[in-house]
């Protein structure tokens, strides 16, 4: 019974475009939100299908590995530099504080 129910979800994602592009695109709570919507199962049974599917992606070589987490590349190198920017930020406050106080 369980294996049927895994090959009736994973059809589903088979047979909704919509799902796979979110899949490819990185937008993988927008893929759980309408595998749920589409079959009515519930978080834990939508992700677990939907990390089969991408990994099923990743390996025919339809999702960049960089890509499956959400996260490119590039927005984690801005992130980084976003952070280092602040830590400077700070520390050029601290020392003014001490230069006046």
């Amino acid at each position: 019974m369980l294996s049927w129910t895994w090959a009736a979800y994973d059809s589903v994602v088979q047979d909704d475009p919509q799902i796979e592009q979110d899949l490819i695109a990185g937008r993988k709570i927008a893929a759980i939100k309408r595998y749920r919507e589409t079959t009515g199962v519930g978080l834990r049974e939508a992700k677990a299908a939907m990390d089969r599917r991408e990994a099923m992606l990743l390996q025919a070589g339809r999702v960049q590995p960089g890509r499956v987490s959400g996260f490119s590349p590039l927005m984690v190198v801005l992130g980084v530099f976003v952070v280092f920017a602040l830590i400077v930020v700070m520390i050029l406050i601290y020392i003014a504080g001490k230069a006046l106080g």
